[in-house]
């Protein structure tokens, strides 16, 4: 529409192709653009209808600068002001490739994981057996919430921003650590660690959708 009416005001269209841009692209300007441009379209005055014309061509440049200045730039990673955001880039950069492959990547663990743990069956005692029984449930279980948590917090932003959470959140992220030293029943303490976090999640650090 834009350049409809440079080219209007420049004696290079008529008036009536760009009532017909205006037409087309009400829907998509604000308030006080659509009620100018609805102006024009209904004064009959040549002189005046392209005064008004004038006045709203300036405007709608205005508008164009004002939505480009505030328009997040996903080249960069910028927003407005011009500071890189972390949550900016994640969702920008890392969420569209890493999130679709976090499923394909935890399968995969859990495939070599099942090998390994096979092999180590055939040659352990009941306590060992139970390590290696209580570690692969837990990593299993500690997946398949990873999963559902970076949608949560990343994709759809319904963390509740909280030191405690955010504590809670990173302790989590780090708990397979737990897993490499300790008892034999430290897979046990994972698990039920790891599903009381599942539980404190959903309470207190994801916020409630939005129907």
């Amino acid at each position: 529409m834009e350049l409809e009416i440079y080219k209007y005001l420049h004696d290079q269209s008529d008036f009536f192709d760009v009532a017909e841009k205006m037409s087309k692209a009400s829907s998509l300007m604000p308030y006080e653009l659509l009620k100018e441009s609805m102006q024009c379209k209904n004064e009959s005055d040549i002189e005046k209808r392209k005064g008004l014309i004038e006045e709203l061509y300036t405007k709608i440049k205005d508008e164009i600068l004002r939505l480009k200045r505030n328009q997040y730039d996903s080249i960069t990673s910028k927003s407005s002001d011009g500071v890189t955001s972390i949550e900016n880039f994640m969702k920008s950069k890392l969420a569209p490739f890493v999130y679709p492959l976090m499923p394909t990547f935890c399968n995969l663990v859990l495939l070599l994981l099942t090998i390994y743990f096979i092999f180590l069956m055939s040659e352990s005692t009941i306590t060992q057996q139970i390590l290696y029984i209580s570690v692969v449930m837990a990593v299993v279980i500690y997946g398949t919430l990873m999963i559902s948590m970076v949608s949560l917090v990343i994709i759809k932003k319904r963390f509740n921003n909280s030191w405690l959470n955010w504590m809670l959140f990173f302790l989590f992220v780090l708990s397979p650590l737990s897993l490499f030293e300790g008892p034999w029943y430290r897979g046990i303490i994972a698990i039920v660690l790891i599903i009381a976090y599942g539980f404190y999640a959903a309470k207190k650090s994801i916020k409630k959708s939005i129907p």
